[in-house]
C-alpha cells in the first residue's frame, strides 16, 4: 500500500474535523464555582524531596572519591589495613 500526501491530508482534515465538532464541556468542583486548579502535597513528600537532593549531592562526592581511589588501584599505591578487612568481614557476617 502506497501512502502518499493526499492521504495523509485528507486523513488529517477528518480529524480535524472531528476535534472541531466536539462539545466543550466545563469542569467544576464539587463546590459549583470555578475555582483554579491546586496540588496539595503531604509533609512527608518535603522529606522525600530534602532526601533525593541529599543522595544526589552524595553522589557527586562518591564519584569524585570513586575516580580517585581508581588512580590508587591503578597505580598500586592503594591499600587497605587488615583491621578494616577483619571490620568489614565481621559486620557482613552479623547481617
Amino acid at each position: 500500500m502506497k501512502i502518499t500526501n493526499e492521504h495523509v491530508a485528507s486523513l488529517l482534515g477528518a480529524r480535524l474535523d472531528l476535534v472541531g465538532r466536539a462539545q466543550k464541556t466545563e469542569i467544576r468542583p464539587a463546590g459549583g464555582t470555578a475555582e483554579a486548579d491546586r496540588a496539595l502535597f503531604s509533609l512527608r513528600s518535603e522529606d522525600v524531596r530534602a532526601g533525593m537532593a541529599a543522595a544526589r549531592a552524595a553522589g557527586l562526592s562518591d564519584e569524585v572519591r570513586l575516580a580517585a581511589l581508581g588512580g590508587e588501584v591503578r597505580a598500586g599505591k592503594y591499600r587497605v589495613p587488615s583491621e578494616a578487612i577483619a571490620e568489614a568481614l565481621l559486620r557482613d557476617l552479623g547481617r
